[in-house]
């Protein structure tokens, strides 16, 4: 019964975070705005360095894409192997 209540827990803790935490991460990132330099519009005004710029490009991409994806196959994986322990081939 314990471990019930505990994956309730963590099942609750999961949702609140998606809704909350993860939309108030990408309205942030909406929030920036572009800047006028030499008469050209900068999106992202924020690069004051080149080194910001990388930073900013790598945090992108990791929020974007590579976590996504390793979330993706993890949880996957997850099922293939809860499934292949429930279900036996005669």
């Amino acid at each position: 019964m314990l471990q019930l209540k505990l994956k309730k827990r963590l099942l609750y803790g999961a949702i609140a975070f998606i809704w909350t935490v993860i939309p108030a991460y990408y309205l942030s990132l909406t929030f920036v705005n572009p800047d006028i330099v030499v008469g050209t519009c900068v999106p992202w005004g924020v690069y004051n360095s080149y080194a910001v710029k990388r930073a900013v490009s790598a945090l992108l991409l990791m929020s974007y894409y590579l976590i996504p994806i390793a979330l993706f196959a993890f949880f996957y994986c997850r099922i293939v192997c809860v499934l292949r322990q429930k279900v036996t081939i005669r």
